[in-house]
């Protein structure tokens, strides 16, 4: 089976645009373009209405692994395979990557264009493309570890998903979780919220959201002294220069006159109150900040199992080194066994 590679970000392929690798809008009007001089060429007899679609991928693992220098990476990086046959480059000119001259194909086509689209409409769908794995081995895009979307990433640490409205208006989803840890010499039930590296929005920045989800989760855990309670959000980086902090919101108790709906002579709305009750209320003004390289931060993440991006990508750069190194065993034992 002869195949075709790349590597790209892999928060761009976590949020890949309707789960297909599509080629991308060209033109000189982007600063950033490459400047492949057929399409230099051909740009400027496009009718109206018309634009350039393109897309490179490496020719083999060779040039793909000489190419993608894991050493130096700052974000993770994901590499991929497809094959050479896919019908998804019948419609495009394939020809030589004069950027990337002797080692990449480069494939492209003229098609009508809306103003506003900057992907082709033809994509290579997710379950024909492979993925270079934790494990070394390349698996189906959504068979894999590295691209497992954050409902399964999280729900094997026990992890439970909740929706919210990130002050009032547009929806989010963080993770939380709880556990005993001994901190401090004493046990403490610790609960930790999570949110997938690959979105910008925090929680922290959102106190009813925050009650919510404690509230949520004090249903699950019964009475527990408030003492021994400790409320933590944990605030990833997506590259390894990123700052990593350990968010925690101090409980209080109080005693809260309860009010309950009710109508009057059977149709007129009133509100009667039903005493008080204890509730444990965040004190979202009083945020502590723990470093990410401090040993609480350590001791919790190591309680919830948790691996932060940064060990992530570590972890994915040895492996394509790896990979590497055996790709060119491969080679050299081919190429000896070519020459004999």
């Amino acid at each position: 089976m002869e195949y075709i590679y790349r590597y790209d970000s892999w928060s761009s392929h976590i949020n890949m645009y309707g789960d297909m690798l599509r080629a991308n809008w060209w033109s000189l009007k982007y600063r950033d373009s490459w400047k492949h001089q057929t399409l230099m060429e051909k740009e400027p007899t496009l009718a109206e209405g018309e634009a350039i679609f393109r897309i490179s991928f490496w020719k083999d693992d060779t040039a793909l692994y000489s190419a993608s220098s894991p050493m130096l990476w700052s974000q993770l990086q994901v590499l991929q395979r497809v094959r050479a046959d896919h019908s998804f480059f019948r419609s495009f000119i394939k020809e030589d990557d004069d950027c990337l001259p002797k080692t990449a194909w480069l494939f492209w086509c003229v098609t009508n264009r809306a103003s506003d689209r900057k992907w082709s409409e033809q994509g290579i769908s997710k379950k024909d493309i492979e993925v270079l794995d934790f494990d070394g081995e390349w698996k189906p895009f959504d068979q894999s570890e590295i691209m497992s979307p954050p409902d399964i990433r999280f729900g094997k640490l026990g992890f439970q998903p909740y929706h919210y409205l990130s002050n009032g208006t547009f929806p989010l989803t963080v993770y939380a979780a709880s556990r005993l840890v001994e901190i401090d010499g004493e046990a403490s039930l610790v609960f930790l919220l999570n949110h997938p590296v690959e979105t910008h929005q925090r929680i922290y920045n959102d106190a009813n959201a925050m009650q919510h989800v404690l509230d949520e989760l004090l249903k699950r855990v019964g009475d527990f002294p408030i003492k021994n309670l400790r409320f933590f959000i944990f605030d990833d980086g997506e590259k390894t220069f990123d700052h990593v902090h350990l968010a925690e919101v101090p409980m209080k108790g109080e005693w809260r006159l309860q009010r309950v709906a009710a109508k009057l002579f059977g149709f007129i709305p009133i509100t009667l109150t039903n005493g008080y009750k204890y509730t444990i209320r965040l004190d979202d003004r009083k945020i502590i900040w723990h470093q990410g390289s401090g040993d609480l931060v350590g001791k919790i993440l190591r309680a919830f199992h948790l691996e932060p991006q940064k060990q992530r990508i570590a972890r994915y750069v040895n492996t394509v080194v790896a990979a590497r190194d055996i790709a060119q065993s491969k080679k050299i034992i081919s190429e000896e066994a070519t020459a004999e």
